[in-house]
C-alpha cells in the first residue's frame, strides 16, 4: 500500500494530496494522486492554469477516485492541480 510522505493526512481545506503523475499524451492529459480517506471530502476538482496563478476547474471525480483524465487541445506549459472538495468551504 502507498502512503502519503506527510505526517499530518489533513489541512484546514481537506486532505493532502500529493500528485503522483501528470501525462500530456494523445491530446488527453491523465493525472494520478494519493490522498487519505476523509468522511467530509465531497470529491477531488481536477484545475489547470496558463499561468500559475489564476486557476479553472476542468472537471470534479468522487471521492474515492484517485486519476482523472481529460482532453488537451494543443495547451503547452499548462499547469494543474488536484484540489479536494470539502462539504460546508468553497
Amino acid at each position: 500500500a502507498e502512503t502519503l510522505r506527510w505526517g499530518s493526512l489533513s489541512a484546514r481545506r481537506g486532505p493532502r494530496i500529493e500528485l503522483r503523475s501528470a501525462i500530456a499524451e494523445g491530446g488527453t492529459a491523465t493525472l494520478r494522486w494519493l490522498a487519505p480517506d476523509d468522511m467530509w471530502t465531497t470529491g477531488f476538482a481536477v484545475e489547470t492554469s496558463s499561468d500559475g496563478e489564476t486557476w479553472s476547474k476542468r472537471l470534479s471525480v468522487g471521492p474515492h477516485l484517485s486519476s482523472a483524465s481529460f482532453p488537451l487541445a494543443n495547451n503547452t506549459g499548462l499547469h494543474v492541480r488536484v484540489r479536494a472538495e470539502v462539504e460546508g468551504l468553497p
